[in-house]
């Protein structure tokens, strides 16, 4: 399956965290997904953290046994990205940031973003 991928890294103004923003926008046949974060500066690794949080955020959807629209979604996609963190032998407190997303479903028309409780 063919698909564009791109991503960018906007630089930070404090001298000693750069690059603490980050997007990345997948969109192939199927599908279209756009993650964006901004990395809390405050933490040592946040740049590092805004990152992986949006390579996670694609690569999590991409799956194809993905349960992307099931009511526990919400428990498993956090889940998922402690999992993916530790993998990485990161810290979830060194890296702390917000994120957001969007997932559109091009063959069923559905789409998916967070809710917020």
């Amino acid at each position: 399956m063919d698909c564009n991928h791109i991503h960018a890294s906007c630089m930070g103004t404090a001298p000693d965290h750069l690059y603490q923003d980050y997007i990345m926008v997948e969109d192939s046949e199927n599908y279209l997904i756009a993650a964006v974060a901004d990395g809390l500066g405050s933490k040592i690794s946040s740049q590092r953290g805004a990152n992986l949080i949006c390579q996670f955020i694609i690569n999590f959807f991409k799956k194809e046994d993905s349960d992307r629209f099931a009511p526990s979604f919400s428990d498993n996609i956090i889940e998922e990205w402690y999992q993916f963190l530790s993998s990485k032998g990161v810290a979830s407190s060194d890296c702390q940031t917000t994120s957001s997303f969007l997932f559109f479903d091009k063959v069923s028309f559905l789409l998916c973003t967070p809710s917020h409780k």
